[in-house]
């Protein structure tokens, strides 16, 4: 793996992170459990989103 495709990576990751929080907690929800598993659904489509784009991108 290249450090520009581990950079990337990385920043992809971070970012999803980031927005995962932030929409979590625009939302009136005080259930820390619900809060945990929006979190990582939401994290997980922002994540998978890049990530495939890079992998078809890769193959070509």
């Amino acid at each position: 793996m290249t450090f520009q495709r581990f950079f990337v990576l990385f920043i992809t990751y971070a970012f999803s992170i980031v927005v995962g929080y932030i929409f979590v907690s625009l939302l009136p929800i005080h259930s820390m459990i619900v809060q945990v598993i929006l979190m990582t659904i939401i994290g997980f489509i922002v994540l998978a989103a890049p990530l495939t784009y890079l992998s078809f991108k890769k193959q070509k």
